[in-house]
């Protein structure tokens, strides 16, 4: 795969992940939306979906189910810090299961939107 394909592969799957947890945390917390919500949350993906593709799974120093589970877990965790700060109001175990939620969904239906987009396009 060219250098462009492989940036436009990971530009599609950084979109589709982000998105899908955005509007998952819209959907769910509509109440107290700050301003500029959309630009927060892409913002903490662009900080964490690098780190966990490029970081822990492209690395090849462990399985990949230990690879998986760390970068899931940086992710979780470190959007949970993000979350609380976005949404003010609410607490640490909120935040933790929005993000928990939020990455559980992107995760399990992002490859379904992926295969149903390529399938349509065959």
């Amino acid at each position: 795969m060219s250098l462009v394909g492989a940036g436009l592969s990971y530009l599609y799957v950084f979109l589709q992940s982000a998105g899908l947890e955005a509007l998952f945390l819209r959907a769910t917390e509509r109440r107290q939306l700050p301003t500029r919500f959309w630009s927060k949350i892409f913002l903490m993906n662009a900080i964490t979906h690098p780190l966990v593709v490029y970081g822990w799974l492209a690395d090849g120093w462990m399985t990949n189910l230990q690879a998986v589970i760390l970068a899931e877990a940086f992710a979780v965790l470190s959007e949970t810090f993000f979350l609380r700060r976005i949404l003010k109001n609410t607490s640490w175990s909120r935040a933790f299961a929005l993000s928990l939620a939020a990455n559980l969904l992107s995760w399990q239906v992002a490859p379904l939107l992926t295969w149903s987009f390529v399938k349509l396009f065959r």
